[in-house]
């Protein structure tokens, strides 16, 4: 199995929120409500920045938290006040600086607020540019990425005139947050689209969603139904993945990666090598009152063929998995890391190498315990830890499986 140290240098680990009278005892791992919760992840100079959700007193808190080995301790960027049931914020790179999406609550759905932040490791100074509104549904999926020349922010949103789940995007300036275009639709005409993420690639991004296939149940899916499944539960969920081009705009039409009549759980969506895509997703059973799935990997070529393959068993303790790449690998170090957790949410980790074929077993990592990963450079993997009413962000340097790494 994959073998990781953690680094100890005094910027590379913090502890988030404060323990709590009720707490259980921290080795469990336990997520407790109204603990802080982490977003989006991203190396930067040598380090990570990482968006976080926090109580305070007068409502939510979000700020970013900078980890690196520069610093004496992790640092932490103030973004200001959020309301509502929001996600927490995800910051991404736009050198020289960072570029983050923070949602916040709206009257009539979601706003996510744009915001530059510069010198993260000193000042931090943020200004804040435009909000993007999203109309008020059941999702408040969204994903954000900066490349060349153009940031894009994509989310999905229930179109009145279309009859479904649309996937919609703006773009802005790379060095200009306070433009963004109109918003544009990139999923298919007929796909019912949610859970979109993106990420860069050279010459644009990638854009990947679920679509959902309505079918109507057959005598023994009615009987053995409840009385929340409807047709949607029941129908196929597949996962489209489609390229845009440096402007944010489509450069192809959607491919489907997953097999047909399956029904996609969740999935994760990471850079790869030669501007290919890797994705790992959850393939669960369709039929009502059936339990169980196994988590798949598949790598799309800029060209449009997929290799994909099962990295798991059929097995109902599989969570949705979890794909983080090394934006800086060194040579014969892993480009990626796969993760799945099973239902006692123990951190099971592979190393993959840049073709998104394993180096080693899935299995897992003490290390970890039930850290989950988010992010990756130069072999670092940093994780975020539930602990209670605390989560611990903590840096490892990680090898495959038998190569093991000296500890920093």
């Amino acid at each position: 199995m994959p073998r990781c140290v953690r680094d100890e240098s005094g910027g590379l680990y913090t502890t988030l929120g404060r323990a709590q009278k009720n707490d259980i005892d921290a080795s469990e791992g336990i997520d407790l409500p109204f603990a802080p919760e982490v977003g989006g992840a991203t190396p930067f100079g040598g380090g990570f920045a990482v968006g976080v959700l926090e109580k305070a007193k007068d409502g939510l808190a979000a700020h970013l938290v900078v980890l690196s080995s520069s610093l004496g301790a992790a640092k932490t960027v103030d973004l200001g006040k959020v309301h509502g049931d929001v996600l927490p914020p995800v910051p991404v790179v736009a050198s020289p600086g960072l570029v983050v999406a923070l949602p916040d609550g709206a009257p009539n759905g979601t706003l996510v607020r744009l915001a530059r932040v510069d010198d993260p490791e000193g000042t931090g100074a943020v200004k804040f540019g435009a909000e993007i509104s999203q109309a008020k549904d059941d999702s408040d999926a969204f994903g954000i990425e900066v490349g060349t020349k153009r940031g894009v922010v994509v989310w999905d949103e229930w179109s009145k005139e279309a009859g479904h789940s649309v996937i919609k995007a703006v773009t802005f300036p790379k060095d200009d947050i306070a433009k963004t275009s109109s918003d544009f639709v990139i999923s298919g005409a007929h796909d019912d689209a949610e859970s979109p993420l993106v990420v860069k690639r050279p010459g644009g991004f990638w854009v990947a969603w679920i679509a959902n296939q309505k079918r109507e149940p057959d005598k023994k899916e009615r009987d053995l139904a409840t009385d929340t499944t409807d047709a949607v539960d029941l129908g196929p969920r597949t996962l489209s993945l489609v390229p845009l081009d440096d402007e944010g705009r489509p450069a192809g039409a959607p491919l489907s990666v997953s097999r047909q009549g399956g029904h996609v759980l969740g999935f994760d969506l990471s850079p790869a090598r030669d501007g290919a895509a890797l994705v790992a997703w959850r393939d669960d059973k369709t039929a009502p009152g059936a339990t169980g799935g196994a988590a798949h990997v598949a790598m799309v070529s800029p060209g449009g063929s997929i290799d994909a393959r099962a990295v798991t068993e059929d097995d109902p303790s599989v969570d949705v998995p979890v794909l983080v790449a090394d934006d800086a690998p060194p040579a014969g170090a892993p480009a990626a890391w796969l993760g799945v957790a099973n239902d006692s949410d123990v951190a099971r980790l592979s190393a993959l190498d840049a073709a998104g074929h394993s180096l080693d077993e899935l299995s897992p990592e003490a290390a970890f315990g039930t850290g989950t990963p988010l992010a990756a450079h130069a072999q670092r993997v940093v994780i975020a830890k539930p602990s209670g009413h605390r989560v611990e962000l903590e840096v490892f340097t990680c090898g495959r499986a038998n190569a093991v790494p000296a500890a920093p």
